[in-house]
């Protein structure tokens, strides 16, 4: 699975925006409630508001042309978001040379402060070698760091660790399962389709086809192209039977 993360961390925004609000947890060098890193924009709480108005900027996630100076002197301000939007820029091309050291350096520091797109990002690289060594040990930690921070993608991720005993972990297809769930419970589409395919098949028990069907019924209803796919190919094979 490839992906330079849509940035949501889903359940965790909401406690975020209202810890910031409750608890005046914002600090000049850059907003950390969930308001301003999920929607993009100056948070109405006293302490972002007068540090800066808005931070809303051109963004590679959109498939916009990026504002690499709006971004850069964000990142440089500590501003996690920012960071990881850079490193996006970075390892993509994106406005930029491409350059997937500087991807890796910008990811961690976004990483640092608990950013969960760049604690996965970051897991990637290490995962496969890009800008950094390759260190299965550095990726488990990222991925599961963000994991049990709520972090769908990295929650999947940790799904197929269990799944395949990669990356120094002991396979446990049970533990696989328990990840997708949390991780489509999270509505994370890919995970879907992995419990639909788990249940199918009856990995450590007996076949559940119709805990399947709900599975990747809600994949292919969340757009996920395999399940939509393997979902035509079972009603035609249904059709063509009656």
């Amino acid at each position: 699975m490839s992906k330079d993360a849509t940035h949501k961390n889903g359940n965790k925004s909401a406690e975020r925006s209202q810890e910031c609000t409750d608890n005046n947890h914002c600090h000049p060098e850059g907003c950390s409630c969930g308001r301003c890193h999920e929607e993009r924009r100056g948070c109405e709480c006293e302490s972002c508001s007068s540090v800066e108005a808005n931070f809303t900027y051109s963004t590679p996630m959109n498939g916009d042309s990026p504002d690499i100076d709006k971004i850069l002197e964000l990142a440089n301000r500590g501003v996690a978001m920012a960071q990881y939007d850079l490193g996006v820029c970075y390892n993509s091309g994106l406005g930029v040379e491409e350059d997937p050291k500087t991807a890796a350096q910008w990811f961690f520091k976004a990483a640092q402060q608990a950013d969960g797109d760049a604690q996965f990002a970051l897991g990637r690289l290490y995962l496969e070698g890009r800008g950094v060594p390759q260190m299965d040990d550095a990726a488990r930690k990222w991925f599961e760091v963000a994991a049990q921070h709520g972090h769908a993608a990295s929650q999947n991720q940790m799904g197929y660790l269990y799944m395949s005993g990669a990356c120094g972990v002991e396979r446990n297809p049970m533990i696989a399962m328990q990840w997708w769930l949390e991780s489509a419970e999270n509505g994370f589409p890919e995970a879907m389709f992995n419990l639909a395919l788990w249940y199918a098949k009856g990995e450590c028990l007996d076949p559940d086809e119709r805990t399947a069907m709900v599975w990747l019924r809600k994949a292919a209803d969340a757009g996920f192209p395999p399940a939509i796919d393997f979902l035509k190919q079972l009603e035609s094979v249904t059709e063509s039977e009656q």
